[in-house]
């Protein structure tokens, strides 16, 4: 993006601050050398004029760290330090001014009074009154850099200095000599082009302010100013040199050389002024053109803003309303000529609209569009939640100069997502109570189930031989209830815990525990044929101990459903596609009717009476809760009589959901 005018013109005017500092700076520097080291050629006396004095020197050095410290509107020890500089730079305009040359306490004589005295000028020569005043003015001007009271009239004190030394550069242009006794304003060459260095740097030091300001105007003020300006400090002098260097040579005699220079001064000076009104009223033009494509554009955008279904608007730099649609005029309730220049602080309460407000200065600070919630009621109806989205319109030099906002009323949005994190609240509330409560009975039914055992063990050997076979079958149905019943528990209290146990996360090799979880529920089958057919497996990432739960649930049922088989067939693969890593477990047991398979994974859900399978409901169900902490999926295939396919996913990396 294109630096904008106005920036990269106040930025210009502070690298002329800065090198007009530093130059005059330098050559107060070589001044002061040449006295202290009676170097008469480093003294600043050009054509036969006078030179410039220590104390002049000095004073301009200081002026050169006062203008170097406040040139960028400091603060702190910076603003302390230039200000007080510039209190020097006054008090020694003034002093100097009220001393005469003689004097004891002069200051030539105080700083270098044996230099001047060995030349001869101790009595003569001190800082000229020109130079004594002009510092003067200078000083107060650069304490207006920052002092509130002299802002207004630093540039006029300024550019009283530079008028002042320009008008000795053009006399010494002309060839007017001066000293100390000679002229009305006498003053050294090198201190004035210090002085006029110093002024105008001090007035580029702030391009915001008058008569600066309007050179980087883009309207005809702005223009104009850009051509007079520079005619009138270098083209007139420009002119005045050639009429008397003319004069000097015998082309013409006095008075004609006079009536040369105005003609020449007016002429140039009609065909600047001319030319500029040429382009003046061409720019005109162009305004009403672009004018009028703006009206045009306006009204489309007009049309654009009322087709839709969010509050629009536009903004100027001050917040005020620019444009705004038909869904504006029904929140809030006003007409579109009753907002227009209004601000968002005449629609609402002062505390909701300052947070509004801040947030579009913000944007509008930081160049880049900003969304954000507000909550306000523009028609007393309750409180409502708004979206709004904010962007900054740039112009052609990439300047802010209007804010676009869509405003989208997200209230019913805001209390279905309260309602749903209640919701959510009260049902994970209920789970843990549910978990707590299953956890408690399952560990309290723990004790009475060893104490039937243990009864019907010492019963059965008490009463073996008084009872019949029908006695005995029934003390066994009730040991095996009574086992069944503890196993129940066990995988009870177990699917509890897994809804409490914090995941530890490693890489798992899965083709080394899926061997390992074969070997383990293959033991007891050594008199049955089974068949595995195992693929690659990639590493997974998740808990070692859950996933080992999940893989001995679906292993163990393959073995025992297929059990009705000549030979068993269980296959196990995996795929890895779309972040995630899919894994099935295949068998060609008696599997299920595929109606009932969203019960499966249910606590206590079972598709098979107990004579026929052994089981209690809770396998499946830890399976899918363990796959669910990790953010994985599971699902179940399956026909009767033809084998059953289960799978279940897990994600790709270490970033798992817990």
């Amino acid at each position: 993006m294109p630096e904008p005018a106005a920036a990269a013109f106040h930025r210009k005017s502070g690298f002329v601050a800065l090198v007009a500092s530093s130059c005059a700076g330098l050559a107060a520097a070589v001044v002061l050398a040449g006295w202290a080291f009676d170097r008469p050629a480093w003294r600043g006396q050009i054509g036969g004029g006078m030179p410039m004095m220590p104390s002049t020197a000095c004073t301009v050095l200081i002026a050169s760290g006062a203008l170097f410290l406040l040139r960028r509107e400091p603060s702190g020890r910076r603003r302390r330090a230039g200000l007080l500089l510039a209190l020097l730079v006054l008090g020694a305009g003034a002093w100097s001014l009220c001393q005469p040359a003689g004097a004891p306490g002069n200051l030539d004589r105080l700083l270098f009074g044996r230099v001047l005295h060995a030349s001869g000028a101790l009595a003569h020569w001190t800082m000229a009154v020109g130079s004594a005043f002009s510092f003067l003015l200078l000083g107060t001007a650069l304490l207006g850099l920052e002092d509130k009271r002299l802002r207004r009239a630093m540039p006029a004190l300024a550019l009283s200095v530079a008028g002042i030394a320009l008008m000795v550069l053009i006399a010494a242009a002309y060839g007017v000599h001066r000293d100390a006794a000679v002229g009305p304003i006498p003053m050294s060459v090198v201190g004035a082009a210090a002085l006029l260095a110093l002024s105008l740097g001090a007035v580029a030091s702030r391009p915001e302010r008058q008569p600066l300001a309007i050179l980087a105007r883009p309207g005809p003020g702005g223009v104009l100013a850009r051509r007079l300006v520079p005619l009138s400090l270098l083209g007139l002098p420009v002119l005045g040199w050639l009429r008397i260097a003319g004069e000097r040579l015998g082309l013409y005699d006095h008075t004609f050389g006079i009536a040369l220079l105005v003609v020449a001064a007016g002429t140039i000076v009609c065909g600047v002024v001319t030319r500029t009104a040429v382009q003046l009223e061409t720019s005109e033009g162009a305004r009403r053109a672009a004018e009028a494509t703006l009206l045009v554009q306006r009204s489309q955008l007009q049309a654009i803003f009322d087709n839709t279904s969010y509050v629009m608007f536009l903004k100027d730099l001050e917040g005020r309303y620019l444009v705004v649609n038909r869904e504006f005029e029904r929140v809030t309730g006003w007409s579109r000529q009753t907002a227009v220049g209004r601000t968002v602080f005449d629609l609402l309460p002062h505390d909701a609209a300052t947070p509004i407000w801040d947030k579009e200065r913000a944007a509008f600070e930081a160049g880049t569009p900003l969304t954000f919630e507000a909550v306000s009621s523009p028609l007393g109806d309750g409180p409502h939640t708004w979206l709004i989205t904010v962007c900054p319109l740039r112009d052609a030099d990439g300047t802010p100069t209007a804010l676009c906002g869509i405003v989208n009323d997200i209230s019913e949005r805001k209390r279905h997502e309260e309602d749903l994190r209640r919701a959510r609240d009260e049902a994970e509330a209920a789970n843990r109570e549910l978990e707590a409560f299953a956890y408690s009975v399952s560990h309290d039914l723990r004790a009475p189930l060893r104490h039937i055992g243990g009864f019907v063990d010492l019963l059965e050997r008490h009463v073996r031989s008084a009872l019949d076979d029908t006695g005995r079958r029934h003390l066994g149905r009730i040991g095996d209830a009574a086992r069944r019943m503890g196993i129940l528990i066990d995988d009870l209290l177990s699917f509890s815990r897994m809804g409490r146990t914090e995941l530890r996360r490693a890489e798992v090799d899965l083709a080394g525990m899926v061997e390992e979880v074969r070997r383990e529920v293959t033991i007891g089958t050594a008199d049955r044929r089974i068949a595995w057919d195992i693929g690659p497996l990639p590493p997974v990432h998740g808990d070692p101990a859950m996933l080992r739960v999940v893989l001995t649930n679906l292993l163990s049922n393959a073995v025992k459903y297929t059990a009705p088989r000549a030979e068993a067939r269980i296959e196990i693969r995996a795929q890895q596609a779309g972040g995630e890593t899919t894994i099935l477990v295949r068998d060609n047991g008696v599997g299920f009717d595929p109606r009932y398979a969203s019960r499966l994974f249910g606590v206590f859900q079972r598709l098979h009476r107990q004579e026929e399978f052994e089981g209690t409901g809770i396998g499946l169900a830890n399976v899918q809760r363990i796959v669910a902490r990790h953010g994985g999926r599971t699902w179940a295939e399956a026909a009767p009589d033809r084998g059953a396919t289960f799978h279940f996913t897990l994600p790709e990396g270490k970033e798992q959901a817990a």
